[in-house]
Parts: structure tokens; sequence; C-alpha cells
């Protein structure tokens, strides 16, 4: 959410000039719905209030519908429509503005971080999901597989 909010200024500038094509990329996506869409869409305002509009809308839906914007944002059919969006993929605190996933930098510090001892006993449980299936990308196949092996070891 904080991540659209710093960069707001930037994304009504880039996407107000093509304002119809993200409301329908942002309705399929699901992430607003047909009537928020269709509201938006008839407004007699011009092209920058409409993505207002939808800016603060995808705000106010919280977090998951701004990381589903911002991954929207990432997919090479909508840089290919707005070039600017692939110049400016600057991160904005841990997260990668439009990736929605830590950047090179952020990842090297997780990797580098703060170790803790394993010794004691019971060390407790371990909850593993085993996720296939998504809501925007194919399914993940294999993963019956990895979560035999988990198990065996």
């Amino acid at each position: 959410m904080d991540n659209i909010k710093q960069r707001k200024v930037f994304l009504l500038e880039v996407l107000s000039c093509d304002s119809d094509y993200i409301l329908q990329h942002v309705q399929q996506a699901k992430i607003i719905t047909n009537r928020e869409y269709n509201n938006i869409k008839s407004s007699p305002n011009n092209n920058e209030k409409k993505m207002i509009d939808l800016l603060d809308l995808i705000i106010f839906k919280g977090n998951e519908s701004c990381l589903d914007f911002l991954q929207l944002l990432d997919k090479e059919d909508i840089k290919d429509t707005f070039p600017k969006l692939r110049k400016s993929a600057q991160p904005v605190g841990n997260i990668s503005v439009f990736a929605g996933r830590p950047t090179q930098e952020t990842q090297q510090e997780i990797n580098q971080g703060d170790e803790y001892k394993m010794s004691s006993q019971p060390r407790g449980y371990c909850l593993i999901f085993n996720n296939s299936n998504f809501l925007q990308l194919k399914p993940r196949s294999g993963t019956h597989k990895d979560a035999g092996e988990s198990l065996s070891s």
C-alpha cells in the first residue's frame, strides 16, 4: 500500500495517458469489481481523475489488492504499453515497486540474516504449505513430490 502511495504521482503521470487500457487490465485481473470498473469508466472526468479514483480505490482495498496491482504493472504487456514503468522499477522500502517481491539487495540481506541455534530439544513443529494452484500463475506441478521428499528427510 505504501509503495503505491509513495509513487502515486509517478503512476498518475504514466498511467493517465491510457486510462482505459489499465482499467480493463485491472478489471480482468479481478483487482476491482465490475461495478467499480463501471463507476470509474463511466465517470465524465478526464483520464487523470479516473486514475486518481482507481489508485485511491486500490489503496482503500488494502495490501492484497495493492500487491496484485503492482504485480500487474510488472507484466510485459503492461510495460510495453507504459515503457516508463520499465525505466522506473526502483525499490521503495524493501520491495521492488512493480515486481512486488524483494529486490536483489534485499534478498542478500535476507540471506545474511541473523542465525539462531537449533540445539533445544524438542525443536517443535514445522508447518509446510504445499501450494500447487495459484490465482494468477500456472499450476506448479511436482509439489507432491517435494512434499514427499520433505517428509522423508
